[in-house]
């Protein structure tokens, strides 16, 4: 049976380099000349030395340059005048002060190389997506009379104007045009102005009001100030049909101002003849900072009901005042529609026929005229 052997015993030699002994059998021979020189053995804690890098430090660190702890001037990049002097192999012209050692030049070579490497990272499928081919409008339609397919043909045309010009002309044919409304509702879904015509000529063709009505409050809410005042002008044309869409009507009258408003009050005073806070709105329009807002609602007092006299004849009477001459003209003109009604706005009127600018000068001439009659 083997014995253990006790690594510390012996002499410093036995104990550098017997089998088991502190380094082994593999010792080399400055390991034998450092035991002989009497520096304590590694087993005593020795704190002169800094702390050495453990494995995880080494594994997360940067790369280091070789080391030199000879000072060999290859290693270290510089030129010594007394290396150079005895070694005649040392090259003649020295490396500058902060010139990079050879390593780091090997380094971007590497990487260099690297770049040129194709991705590791495993392409993505392609996605097939089943594809659908659009049918034009004529397609929609199946048979259609020449005249009507020829309009239809032009909606496919992508300029907003020529198309508002199309779905007028077929507006215009009234039932004859029933075989396009398939093309005439594909324009729905698309710009709210296009949408809104499209709207107003279904109603047209078929005379469907409630689809028509909808359709319109549903564009209305998308905000743009053209499409709610000529929707609001074509609800407001269906008059007390349309009394359904009142309750909303209101809803879209608060939620705008200046002309938008005017129009969609204007509007309401069209399906509701008793609507009195619309008129009120319309009054309003009258002291607007914007001369195009007081001209429009100059001209849209002049179409509420008569029974709303009592307050819009007044207003309009100041009106005859304001600094525009084309709102001075468009109030004696709405003061006019009112008849027997609006006698109170005759000595105004006489002055306005005789001293103003002539275009005041002749509406006011005619508001006379149809007030006495």
């Amino acid at each position: 049976m083997l014995e253990p052997v006790d690594p510390l015993a012996g002499t410093p030699e036995d104990r550098f380099t017997q089998p088991g002994g502190l380094y082994g059998p593999a010792e080399t021979e400055d390991s034998f000349n450092l035991a002989q020189s009497g520096t304590p053995h590694l087993l005593e804690q020795d704190n002169s030395f800094p702390p050495q890098a453990g494995l995880l430090d080494s594994a997360f660190s940067e790369p280091q340059p070789p080391a030199n702890p000879a000072g060999d001037p290859w290693l270290a990049g510089t030129a010594d005048p007394a290396v150079a002097a005895a070694d005649p192999s040392f090259p003649a012209t020295t490396a500058p002060d902060n010139a990079a050692p050879a390593w780091a030049d090997e380094a971007s070579s590497l990487a260099a190389v690297d770049a040129t490497l194709p991705s590791r990272t495993p392409a993505r499928p392609a996605v097939h997506r089943p594809t659908y081919q659009q049918r034009s409008l004529v397609e929609l339609c199946g048979y259609l009379p020449d005249d009507v397919r020829s309009l239809v043909q032009q909606l496919e045309i992508p300029e907003e104007g020529v198309r508002k010009d199309v779905l007028g002309d077929l507006a215009a044919l009234g039932s004859g045009a029933n075989a396009a409304l398939p093309a005439i509702r594909a324009l729905l879904d698309e710009s709210p102005v296009i949408a809104t015509h499209a709207a107003w000529t279904i109603w047209q063709i078929d005379g469907n009001d409630h689809a028509m009505e909808q359709e319109l409050l549903r564009i209305m809410q998308l905000g743009d100030a053209n499409v709610v005042q000529f929707a609001a002008y074509t609800l407001g044309s269906l008059g007390p049909a349309a009394i359904d869409v009142a309750p909303a009507l209101r809803i879209e009258r608060e939620r705008h101002n200046g002309a938008t408003r005017i129009h969609i009050a204007e509007a309401l005073t069209r399906i509701d003849a008793f609507d009195q806070a619309s008129v009120q709105v319309i009054i309003q329009g009258l002291d607007d900072a914007d001369v195009e807002v007081r001209w429009l609602a100059a001209i849209s007092l002049g179409e509420v009901n008569s029974r709303h006299s009592d307050i819009a004849v007044p207003a309009l009477i100041l009106a005859l005042n304001d600094s525009d001459p084309d709102v001075r003209s468009a109030a004696a003109l709405s003061l006019g529609g009112f008849g027997a009604l609006a006698t109170q706005a005759i000595p105004a009127l006489r002055d306005r026929a005789t001293l103003d600018c002539p275009e005041v000068r002749s509406s006011a001439q005619t508001a006379l005229a149809c007030i006495r009659e």
